[in-house]
């Protein structure tokens, strides 16, 4: 197998991560490694126990089910992950809610209603599993790389809301460029995320309804008695006659949307007791060239702004761009690191198999730039700079030995006492789906 000259300083940047993402398991560490490496040599995965069989794994068969009680130094290894992220002036990440399916699973305790994209599950975007709140850093707006740095299990008694902004705040905390933004889909355009931010220091931008209903900051009371009002006139985003002048317009040719308008709107507010959300929101109209009726609808986003950079409006336009690259990574996660395939009897070792799944994720985009086209006979070739994270990791597989040997060695276990003489068997306990209740958030007040 020929590959192309190696540049020194990305081998040897490859060679350290490998090198400290072993000091991330705790416990376990030989037989983890291994099944770091067998992942990535396995292009087709029916079970979980078939990773066994991959020329890397060194160890038995029953080796592959040392996740269940392996410890991985989740805070180290996702410091060790964004450390990975390229120094830019301009750095862009995506956050979305990724499910896990379970349908099956009815001795998994914490498993959950989860709804997604309307077509799974038949097309009404309900599944039964477990959900994961993924915050990726996003490469470029066309492709379909986007790294984890973070992710988090969402439990029955936590909102992706509250948790997203948990991940927001730590990824600010710990590399704060002077142009970093996060994008968010519909599912966080609400009263109860930009509360959760209000007062942090970062830079987000969700998508929000098209029927959302905010208000202006109030007028002067002109001395009048009584105490200030919190609100002024209703913004009505489908009412045109309630938007008034936009406070920054810029329009635009884009390659793939045609003729597209960004308008913004700043000093607006949720309508919330004992409290004052305010926002900047941004329409966003695209392929204007074509007639009104063919037109797609204007989308609106809600932005925060808690850095000390003006809110520019390109920066949101490319914000959301950057957003949509989760999305065919998250099928990544699914269709070839395997992150439906293991079916773990408990959550905890659900949330471990996902780590392990972020270390490949960053190994595999290290590797790029010494990848290789390895494609099917069937499959279109493609340039170097649009490879995709599957080829690229198929080349890397078939590479482990350029980066060279660093799995501890293989520890003696001894031999299990097996099952005890007299012990009665008895059947797992089954657990109830969790279902969360639609109450609203206490401190919003209903509007008509």
């Amino acid at each position: 197998m020929q590959t192309k000259n190696l540049n020194e300083s990305n081998f040897t940047r490859i060679r350290n991560f490998r090198q400290q993402y072993i000091g991330c398991f705790l416990k376990r560490r030989d037989a983890m490694c291994s099944l770091v490496e067998a992942v990535k040599q396995t292009t087709h995965l029916n079970s979980f126990v078939e990773l066994s069989l991959a020329p890397s794994f060194r160890h038995r068969w029953p080796s592959i089910y040392a996740i269940t009680d392996a410890e991985i130094d989740t805070k180290r290894l996702n410091l060790l992950c964004l450390a990975q992220v390229p120094e830019r002036q301009k750095v862009y990440y995506a956050l979305d809610v990724m499910n896990v399916r379970r349908a099956e699973s009815e001795t998994l305790k914490e498993r959950m209603v989860c709804h997604g994209a309307k077509r799974e599950a038949f097309g009404n975007g309900v599944v039964l599993g477990l959900p994961y709140s993924i915050l990726a850093f996003t490469e470029n707006a066309s492709s379909s790389w986007a790294m984890t740095v973070n992710s988090e299990r969402v439990k029955p008694e936590e909102k992706a809301g509250s948790v997203a902004v948990k991940q927001i705040e730590w990824l600010f905390e710990n590399k704060n460029e002077s142009e970093t933004s996060v994008g968010l889909d519909g599912g966080y355009g609400n009263v109860g995320f930009f509360l959760g931010l209000k007062g942090k220091e970062v830079f987000a931008i969700a998508r929000m309804r098209n029927d959302r209903v905010l208000y202006r900051r109030p007028r002067a009371a002109d001395g009048k008695p009584g105490r200030d009002p919190k609100y002024g006139e209703k913004f009505k985003f489908n009412e045109p006659g309630s938007l008034g002048e936009a406070d920054e317009i810029i329009e635009f040719e884009d390659e793939k949307h045609g003729l597209g308008r960004i308008e913004k709107w700043s000093n607006l507010r949720f309508r919330v007791a004992k409290e004052v959300v305010e926002i900047e929101v941004m329409r966003s109209q695209i392929h204007l060239e074509r007639e009104e009726s063919k037109r797609p609808k204007p989308r609106w986003y809600g932005i925060h702004n808690g850095t000390k950079e003006p809110t520019e409006l390109k920066r949101c336009y490319l914000t959301v761009k950057h957003r949509w690259t989760i999305e065919p990574s998250n099928r990544f996660r699914k269709e070839r690191l395997y992150a439906e395939v293991p079916k773990f009897r408990t959550a905890e070792s659900s949330d471990k198999w996902l780590k392990t799944s972020q270390i490949i994720e960053w190994e595999t985009y290290l590797w790029r730039e010494q990848a290789k086209d390895e494609r099917m006979p069937w499959q279109a070739e493609l340039s170097e700079e649009k490879l995709t994270p599957a080829r690229v990791l198929k080349s890397l597989a078939l590479n482990l030995w350029k980066v060279g040997e660093f799995s501890p060695e293989v520890l003696p276990r001894g031999k299990s006492k097996g099952w005890e003489k007299g012990r009665v068997r008895s059947r797992p306990r089954k657990y109830k789906i969790k279902l969360k209740g639609k109450k609203k958030p206490k401190l919003v007040k209903q509007v008509e």
